[in-house]
């Protein structure tokens, strides 16, 4: 009998008690239909609507859209799966409070390309340096681990994930019977549930859901009227530019020089405009702030050392979502060189921000009142995270937060840099510590 439980198919399901007990392999068999059955699809069309529920409902993105995507052909891309070329229309607002706005967003391998209806231009930024609202209802609309070139792929090449996986009871969306894959994330309360269709394995709901820090809720994404591989064509995803607006070059092409060019560069660069790869990194604008003890800081202060900027606060339900990795990532790297600051902006006390850091032992330095900050570096999406260099550098921008991808991504790009840094510049370095800074 044991021998029959850990071989075959037929391993998914355990009687105990007379009751039909779902196995992690069972809802592992789920993500791996639903991976074969993405693999051969062509083309996707169907509406979108993304909301939160709970307590964080009113501090979340909403928006309902359409959604097209299709595969390109493989000898268009250079042989390569790139995944779905994805475009999704419609109207959402950032939180309840905010104005609605209209989206019109397209992703093409690792770029994004949007209307900038103010300045008539069609914005083309490679994905990790696209900066503006519209691009935030993309990552929620069409997530990577679905559109992207390799579905589940995180989930079902992780061992430890998939050990903890839940196979949950059968739910109707829009008239479509799913199977429910419950999907843990790290060893917190957050999870992940996916929603497949039992007919076509296509994923119809997307729920992340969370409790942290008294704050309880989920995250809904809901796919209805899907058709799959009707003929539409890869133009169909196309962002045309309307008559009189101008189109970005390609990231990665230098554009042509004018006198305009010439000009001193502004203290903080866009940081999502195309520069050739041999060019100088641009330079953080430099900031002075307080620390909860009064302290004056300033990120100069840190030359020689790699910054990471975390822009948060207590109102913000995703910054304090992320707070606990924060936490590990400072542990982890404090001892190599590696200075994590905590920014808190528009709250309506700072001292709010002081009690929640010793609420959580949270022992990463905070710098309060960062309002003016947060405009010059013209951050958008909450949190955001900057990595700074030794010599001031910009050396990576996340924007919001993932937990299956952020951090994964800032470690991997800080532990680059510290294997091979450029030469360092003979300004000091005035470290802080968390001690010091949070006390």
């Amino acid at each position: 009998m044991l021998d029959f439980l850990k071989t075959g198919t037929l391993a998914a399901i355990v009687s105990f008690a007379g009751v039909a007990v779902a196995t992690p392999d069972q809802a592992m068999a789920r993500l791996e239909a639903s991976r074969a059955a993405l693999g051969k699809t062509l083309t996707i069309a169907a509406e979108v609507e993304t909301k939160a529920t709970g307590t964080i409902a009113g501090a979340m993105p909403s928006a309902k859209s359409k959604l097209i995507a299709v595969r390109p052909d493989p000898a268009s891309v250079g042989g390569v799966n790139t995944g779905f070329h994805v475009r999704v229309t419609g109207v959402g607002r950032l939180a309840a409070s905010k104005p609605e706005i209209n989206f019109d967003v397209l992703r093409r391998e690792n770029k994004l390309e949007w209307m900038a209806h103010d300045q008539r231009i069609v914005r083309v930024r490679m994905e990790r340096a696209a900066r503006d609202d519209q691009v935030r209802f993309m990552k929620d609309l069409a997530p990577v681990e679905i559109f992207g070139p390799d579905p589940f792929g995180r989930i079902v090449s992780d061992s430890e994930i998939a050990a903890r996986l839940e196979l949950e009871a059968p739910v109707a969306v829009d008239g479509v019977m799913c199977d429910v894959v419950r999907v843990p994330q790290g060893q917190t309360t957050r999870f992940t549930r996916y929603y497949i269709g039992q007919s076509d394995h296509l994923p119809r709901r997307i729920e992340m859901s969370f409790s942290t820090a008294g704050i309880e809720g989920s995250i809904l994404t809901d796919y209805t009227k899907v058709q799959v591989n009707t003929g539409l064509t890869i133009d169909a995803t196309k962002l045309p530019a309307p008559s009189g607006y101008s189109r970005e070059p390609e990231p990665g092409v230098a554009p042509s020089i004018s006198m305009q060019d010439l000009e001193p560069p502004k203290n903080v660069p866009d940081l999502g405009a195309t520069t050739p790869a041999e060019m100088p990194r641009p330079i953080a604008s430099d900031w002075e702030l307080e620390s909860p003890d009064g302290k004056k800081v300033k990120l100069s202060d840190f030359r020689g050392s790699v910054v990471v900027l975390d822009f948060w606060g207590t109102w913000c339900a995703p910054c304090l979502q992320a707070a606990p990795e924060l936490q590990k990532l400072h542990e982890d790297y404090k001892s190599r060189n590696v200075h994590v600051l905590g920014l808190n902006f528009r709250e309506r006390d700072p001292q709010n921000a002081i009690d929640h850091m010793k609420e959580h032992n949270y022992t990463f330095p905070i710098l309060l009142r960062a309002d003016q900050v947060v405009r010059d570096y013209r951050i958008r999406i909450f949190p955001t995270y900057y990595i700074i260099g030794f010599n001031g550098e910009i050396v990576h921008v996340a924007d919001g937060y993932k937990p299956e991808t952020t951090f994964q991504e800032m470690r991997k790009v800080i532990d680059q840099y510290l294997a091979d840094p450029p030469a360092r510049s003979d300004a000091g370095v005035g470290a802080v510590s968390g001690e010091t800074v949070n006390r």
